[in-house]
């Protein structure tokens, strides 16, 4: 059994997942992307909004209005791009750029 495991639901049926095992979230419209450290990834039925307050936790950080990283897998930030160590690089918002500058240097 995993702890503090999320459960949601996708075309293969229900699964639990780790939230720690989470890299990313990327919203699709009402939809939402799942993006985990094996390189596997899921559609949810569930918007971005509900996906950051299922997976609350200070290791998570909205970095735009359509990405949710977790802070645990940033290997680099380069501008205003974070590089995540499974190789996925995405863009910080301007209307976001202070705010996650000093949630990752807290």
């Amino acid at each position: 059994m995993i702890k503090n495991a999320i459960s949601v639901q996708t075309c293969y049926g229900r699964l639990k997942i780790d939230p720690n095992q989470i890299t990313h979230c990327v919203a699709n419209s009402n939809y939402t992307w799942l993006f985990l450290e094996n390189k596997s990834k899921y559609l949810i039925p569930r918007t971005l909004t509900f996906c950051e307050t299922a997976i609350a936790s200070i290791s998570f950080i909205r970095i735009h209005q359509s990405y949710l990283i977790n802070k645990n897998f940033i290997k680099k930030i380069e501008g205003k791009s974070i590089e995540l160590t499974v190789g996925s690089t995405l863009s910080i918002s301007r209307r976001m750029f202070k705010m996650v500058n000093e949630s990752l240097v807290n």
